[in-house]
Formats: C-alpha cells, structure tokens, sequence
C-alpha cells in the first residue's frame, strides 16, 4: 500500500492530526526538514503529499515547490486565508482543504 506524506511543522500535533487518517491509510510524517520531504518522495513514492499550512506556511510553500510533480497530488490543509489563496494562484494543480474535510478529500483520490 503507498503512503500518504504527512507534513506538518510540530511531531506532537502531527501525531494528533494524523489519527484519522491512520484508520483508513498508512501515514508517514514529516516534522524537520523539507529537503528530508524531497528525499522521501523520491525514495517511497507516496500516493500523495498533504502540507499543513497551520506553522510555518513559508516552509510548506516551499517544500511544495521542490516537490512538485504532476504525478504526485499535493493537498494542502489548514493555513490562514492570505496563505491559501496565495498558494492557489501558485499551485493551482494542489487541492486545498481543512483537517476535517481532510478524509474525504483522500478517499477521492481512490
């Protein structure tokens, strides 16, 4: 089964965040570096990434960037509304959603 890449700037709410998902998904998390993101997708190919834009959202645009792909869906959740629609107008592939609609956006991903 592949994963889904978990991003998310803080281990101890990343681990809060993610349990939903793990009910349904294998989840793997992400909580240093970007570049240990870019090494991951390489090395593991994930089904998708998802970016929290709740901290540090500098840092999420940024791995995102370094990570785009047209083949690896990218999902962002969270973040503050200036942030977000930022983020659309620059990576208008990437879907955009909250934690709790979160599930159901990966279930559509089949």
């Amino acid at each position: 089964m592949r994963t889904i890449l978990f991003v998310h700037w803080n281990a101890i709410e990343a681990a809060e965040l993610i349990k939903p998902l793990q009910r349904r998904w294998a989840v793997e998390v992400e909580c240093d570096d970007g570049a240990a993101v870019w090494r991951k997708v390489k090395e593991s190919d994930p089904r998708t990434v998802v970016i929290s834009l709740d901290r540090m959202p500098s840092h999420g645009r940024h791995t995102a960037l370094s990570i785009r792909n047209p083949s690896l869906p990218l999902i962002f959740v969270g973040g503050e509304p200036e942030m977000v629609n930022a983020l659309r107008r620059e990576i208008p592939e990437a879907v955009f959603t909250n934690h709790e609609d979160l599930s159901k956006v990966l279930a559509g991903l089949g």
